[in-house]
């Protein structure tokens, strides 16, 4: 234990607040304690979800408390603008300062203690959320090469002329394009899926769609789940346009098992993997129930 100089108050008696701030640890522990968290070895997944909601939104946008979590929303990290929740907890006494934060979008955690006349201030804070500020997008793109090696590539079912092409670009997820399924181009035409617009005439201008890790995983297979967007960018930009709510044009969330083939969803898409329990070897989209296989050639760089 790192006791500051000319310190008299690291063995101080608390009384009644001493389960508030009378526990010494470290940030090895400390770690352990969060990764628990995020791999839900702490808590059942459920628990943990229930814990991790914000209890009161704060009159920052950006800002929210749980029980006991500061929670802080970003969009300025990562290379596509996307909202990422940080769940953080700090507090000092005296000398002493310590806090942690975890990140579940990208999957981790960070512990800050420190000791001294310096921690009295703002720095300890500042330094916690400077080094999540260089943490995150360096985290961010490490997972973009990840899934670019487990996931990306061209996958094909030449028995029933069906392939798609899953590449990274700077938005989030996957980009899902060059989707056929049995000879028919399905982006083109999702008005024809949909059952407020089937046998839609009008054709669809969309190149490609977004896919989504559910988290939902183990050593043999993956969920994910695509996203349709409800409107054109021209449409999106009028409703912004148009009315006094952020981001009013975003509604992807209403189009889960919105588009439909064989009374299935559409947008549920489940990876397989390979021997390593890691590296996807295939795909299916389960509303069309036709397995798509990864070309196995496939180490090229898969970016739009």
């Amino acid at each position: 234990m790192f006791i500051p100089a000319g310190s008299t108050d690291w063995d101080m008696d608390l009384g009644i607040f001493a389960p508030a701030g009378g526990m010494n640890s470290n940030t090895r522990d400390l770690l352990s304690f969060m990764t628990g968290i995020l791999k839900n070895s702490v808590l059942s997944s459920a628990s943990t979800r229930r814990w991790l909601k914000p209890a009161s939104f704060l009159s920052a946008w950006s800002s929210a408390v749980g029980a006991p979590w500061e929670i802080y929303r970003v969009d300025n990290l990562t290379s596509d603008g996307r909202i990422i929740d940080l769940y953080t907890k700090g507090g000092s006494l005296t000398s002493y300062y310590s806090a942690m934060a975890l990140v579940p979008d990208l999957g981790f955690v960070i512990s800050v203690l420190a000791a001294g006349p310096e921690v009295i201030g703002l720095w300890p804070s500042l330094a916690s959320l400077q080094a999540m500020e260089l943490l995150m997008p360096a985290i961010d793109l490490a997972a973009k090469d990840e899934a670019k090696r487990r996931f990306a590539g061209t996958y094909t079912d030449k028995k029933s002329g069906s392939r798609l092409t899953l590449s990274l670009d700077d938005g989030p997820g996957l980009a899902l394009s060059d989707w056929v399924i049995r000879d028919f181009e399905v982006l083109p035409n999702l008005g024809r899926y949909n059952p407020a617009t089937m046998n839609a005439a009008t054709g669809s201008n969309l190149t490609n769609i977004r896919m989504f890790p559910t988290g939902i995983e183990n050593t043999r297979r993956s969920a994910w789940r695509a996203t349709f967007p409800a409107f054109s960018d021209e449409e999106a930009k009028m409703i912004d346009g148009s009315t006094f709510i952020r981001d009013a044009s975003c509604v992807t969330w209403r189009m889960v098992d919105r588009l439909m083939y064989n009374d299935l969803s559409m947008d549920h898409f489940e990876f397989r993997f390979g021997e390593d329990g890691d590296t996807a070897t295939s795909i299916k989209c389960k509303g069309f129930d036709v397995e798509l296989t990864r070309d196995s050639d496939d180490s090229q760089n898969h970016e739009i």
